[in-house]
């Protein structure tokens, strides 16, 4: 699906302390890049609907810093983890296209732009799935 339709939340996180998210605009491959003023060793947290957030801890941000990140897909009711409501919700959902909201969006799994069974599919896969 198109990811430009997904945008993930990016948080530099100083001294246990979170910046305010910079919302990163993915390439048509999902990956992403963000010029940044900020450098030194922090945590960076990922975030975005539908997505269980990650944390990638004791980054040394630097003018060429890369990160891997990969985030667990799935979590269409936003609790914060892949479970049997989040199925519930996509099967609730199944059949609507993209674009009624943020929870539309989350249930779009693959981001194809319509709920269907490939959704129901990644949400079992990510099963058990939690925030970090």
């Amino acid at each position: 699906g198109n990811p430009a339709l997904r945008p993930i939340n990016m948080q530099l996180v100083i001294g246990g302390s979170p910046s305010f998210p910079l919302v990163l605009t993915t390439a048509p491959t999902a990956a992403y890049s963000q010029n940044l003023t900020q450098s030194g060793v922090m945590s960076i947290r990922f975030s975005g609907a539908g997505f269980i957030t990650r944390t990638v801890p004791a980054v040394n941000l630097s003018w060429n810093t890369i990160v891997n990140v990969t985030l667990p897909n799935g979590d269409a009711d936003g609790s914060g983890e892949v479970d049997a409501a989040d199925i519930d919700d996509i099967i609730a959902r199944f059949g609507q296209i993209t674009g009624g909201g943020t929870y539309t969006v989350a249930a779009d799994c693959d981001g194809s732009g319509e709920i269907d069974a490939a959704d129901i599919d990644i949400a079992i896969a990510e099963f058990g799935q939690v925030n970090d």
